[in-house]
């Protein structure tokens, strides 16, 4: 079954998606100051390193997949980091920090996935042009 609706409705929608993501971006840039959740929200300084993780995977939707690229992103990220930050700041790798951090942007990561879902399985967003394959066709 496929739904078709007018270009607006699709603008709107995608409008409305954006806006609740730049909302939930700049409440926990509020909320955590320099611990926001970039990694969760796939900063273009990891980009590369998801797809490319993602790209080596089976089943890129899976638990694992997205698990695997998570973590890939996350590091990429905080290398990047820390190679621009220099010694002066290398305290602020310690493991307790990029611990603190690694759990915030999972957590950040969780909810983008269950919102991603939502919006999804409500029409708001359009599903990936990989899961509209017929199962038959692949």
């Amino acid at each position: 079954m496929t739904t078709t609706r007018s270009g607006g409705a699709v603008f709107s929608s995608r409008t409305a998606w954006w806006i609740i993501l730049g909302a939930v971006t700049l409440v926990s840039t509020l909320g955590f100051a320099c611990a926001t959740p970039f990694a969760a929200l796939a900063a273009l300084a990891c980009v590369g390193a998801a797809v490319f993780v993602s790209r080596r995977l089976r089943a890129p939707q899976s638990f694992l997949a997205l698990t695997a690229t998570f973590a890939a992103s996350f590091a990429v990220y905080e290398g990047l980091l820390y190679a621009v930050s220099g010694q002066s700041y290398a305290a602020d790798f310690s493991w307790p920090i990029v611990r603190y951090i690694l759990v915030l942007n999972a957590l950040a990561f969780a909810v983008l996935l269950v919102m991603q879902k939502i919006a999804s399985a409500t029409g708001m967003i359009a599903p990936r042009a990989e899961n509209l394959i017929a199962p038959s066709a692949r």
